[in-house]
């Protein structure tokens, strides 16, 4: 019920935090802000770190919670030097650096989940999407971030922070793309859908930020902020009473598949939206998802035939098994008496040729020959069935004595 009325009380903060944004209100956003991260840490760290029975979840959990916490940390700081201290640059660097804090600590969260859920990957496929995501988004950056400049790529380098932390958003954009890129025969909880997708926007917001400062048009307290502030408030719904560990933590029998390769259509479209027809940005990219898409093809027939082999050479081993097992039976068949169920003479002259054939010079062998009185007249007055059950009990007892004297 606690983390019900945290999650409406959340929500609530969140809306009047909005509303402040969109007037740009330094007072009020001071003040909402460093709440609403602060309460959506909280929520994260007791929803995954203590009530989930899982180790590797409470790490997760714990990584996510420290990176919203970081940055309700940098916007106390930043509220106290509006209300207390006034214009501070010590501040400010410092805050910058613990903001900073949250794309590390997410990204390490992501990169954690990957490696801990994802197994028998196509490895080929994988690194193909890898390169070519690696690739789209290298030349989006390029013509939509950088504006097809060097001096731009120059001025930016130079700003090492601003240059790290966008290569970090560059891989946890590649990383939650791939995992969206993968299927899972396993139904996958809540969380693993809505998490991605708020870290998605995350991602997305402050590249757009680290753009608009590097043009001088960012604006403390306005929407791109409030923007940074709901994606933490959907990772804290996304984990709120939904969160159950698999019962195998790993994502099972996961493979790609090239219908999920649609997302590499995103590129020409975000090109034509960001900066228009850049006939050179679209010709580049329309060659990219050319060889992407023949690459893809090619992958998947050569994972089709291989997969085609395996069930053939399985199929041919069963079959040599059912062979062994038929013709065991046949010549079981062949060597037994089907009336008596005792070994009938065509066994008695293999058993035998193939004893002394295997024998030694030195070696002697006893033939032991027993004649059953009156067995005909058995026979005849009391017909087949019990002279055959006659058989088979002399046979019995002659076999419970080899075994009394061995």
């Amino acid at each position: 019920m606690s983390l019900k009325i945290g999650k409406i009380f959340l929500l609530i903060l969140f809306i009047y935090y909005f509303i402040a944004t969109l007037f740009i209100s330094d007072f009020w956003g001071y003040i909402l802000s460093p709440m609403v991260t602060l309460i959506a840490a909280v929520l994260i760290f007791i929803e995954l770190s203590i009530k989930v029975n899982s180790c590797l979840y409470a790490f997760e959990g714990l990584l996510i919670s420290l990176g919203v916490l970081m940055w309700a940390i940098a916007d106390i700081l930043l509220a106290i030097e509006y209300f207390f201290i006034g214009e501070n640059i010590g501040i400010e660097i410092l805050s910058d650096y613990i903001y900073d804090l949250t794309n590390i600590f997410f990204f390490i969260t992501v990169s954690v989940f990957m490696i801990t859920r994802i197994k028998k990957v196509d490895l080929a496929e994988l690194f193909l999407n890898i390169f070519t995501l690696f690739a789209g988004i290298l030349i989006l950056i390029w013509v939509a971030f950088f504006g097809s400049s060097f001096e731009n790529i120059r001025i930016v380098s130079e700003n090492l922070e601003s240059f790290i932390i966008l290569i970090i958003d560059f891989l946890i954009f590649i990383e939650i793309s791939i995992h969206f890129a993968v299927i899972r025969k396993k139904k996958i909880p809540f969380t693993f859908i809505i998490f991605p997708i708020s870290l998605m926007l995350f991602v997305t917001t402050d590249i757009v930020y680290i753009y608009l400062n590097f043009f001088g048009n960012y604006r403390i307290n306005s929407i791109i902020d409030s923007i940074f502030v709901f994606s933490f408030v959907i990772m804290a719904n996304s984990m709120i009473g939904k969160v159950k560990p698999y019962e195998d933590e790993k994502l099972v029998d996961t493979t790609l598949n090239r219908h999920n390769s649609l997302w590499a259509l995103l590129f020409p479209i975000l090109i034509i939206v960001l900066v228009g027809f850049d006939i050179g940005a679209l010709f580049a990219i329309l060659l990219l998802l050319t060889l992407y898409f023949l690459a893809s093809a090619y992958i998947q027939k050569s994972y089709f035939n291989k997969n085609l082999l395996i069930i053939e050479e399985n199929n041919n081993r069963e079959l040599e098994e059912k062979v062994k097992e038929r013709t065991k039976e046949l010549n079981h068949l062949l060597n037994i008496n089907s009336s008596t169920g005792i070994y009938n003479g065509r066994y008695f002259l293999e058993a035998t040729e193939s004893k002394i054939n295997n024998m030694d010079s030195e070696e002697k062998m006893l033939l032991l020959y027993i004649d059953i009185d009156r067995f005909r007249i058995v026979k005849m007055l009391y017909g087949n069935n019990v002279a055959d059950k006659l058989l088979w009990t002399i046979s019995e007892r002659l076999f419970e004595m080899k075994k009394s004297y061995t």
